[in-house]
């Protein structure tokens, strides 16, 4: 069974980051929960993912825009982002987008070992087909007092992208300590068409597309 480290929520274009508070479910069948929504932050982009920040009651809030911040319990953001790979990332379409920074993943024993995890899409790289779109990444990054050194980034996993969507992309840390990745089958529709194989990649055990990756970051 999983840890519960990502949370994750549509890719929309959105300013603000919008907290769903239901009562608990009540035992007649007839009666509904109570739901309403509470504005916990904004100013955001696309925020994709909300993580928490471990030995804390921080959340990490992860804008597809390529930033992290951290707020707290009452909304507050700290003056300084968590992580920011917007100069690493491919460029993004100026409306709607399925690529950029989508999920992270803060170390299961983070007071020992502070490392942050990203998957991200960076432009790509050398070889990769060149009518190809993108080449994500799965990376870690150095953390001191809650700021990401990007120049610690050690790219653990490279995924060449066919297509700017279908990239998935949450990362979770398992009860066993390994990385668990999620992967888009490459994009287009269907799983057909460039950068597909027959039968879609997502039923190809050879192709890292389309699939639930476990990796060991130890």
């Amino acid at each position: 069974m999983m840890s519960s480290t990502c949370f994750v929520m549509p890719v929309v274009a959105a300013t603000a980051l919008i907290i769903t508070l239901a009562s608990p479910l009540s035992l007649c069948a007839e009666t509904l929960p109570k739901v309403s929504l509470v504005r916990l932050a904004e100013g955001f982009v696309s925020p994709v993912s909300l993580v928490p920040v471990p030995s804390s009651t921080d959340l990490a809030v992860v804008d597809q825009a390529g930033i992290v911040t951290v707020i707290d319990a009452a909304g507050n953001r700290r003056n300084r982002p968590l992580l920011d790979v917007r100069s690493r990332m491919t460029k993004l379409n100026g409306g709607f987008d399925e690529r950029g920074l989508l999920s992270i993943a803060f170390h299961p024993r983070f007071s020992e070992k502070p490392l942050v995890y990203a998957y991200y899409s960076a432009p790509l790289q050398e070889g990769a087909p060149e009518d190809w779109d993108h080449t994500s990444h799965v990376s870690s990054f150095a953390v001191t007092e809650l700021k990401a050194d990007l120049a610690s980034e050690n790219v653990l996993l490279r995924i060449n992208q066919p297509q700017f969507n279908h990239n998935s992309g949450c990362l979770v840390f398992g009860q066993d300590g390994h990385l668990f990745i999620s992967t888009g089958d490459g994009g287009a529709g269907s799983d057909s068409g460039k950068g597909h194989v027959k039968g879609g990649n997502a039923q190809d055990i050879e192709q890292l597309l389309g699939k639930i990756l476990r990796i060991d970051v130890d």
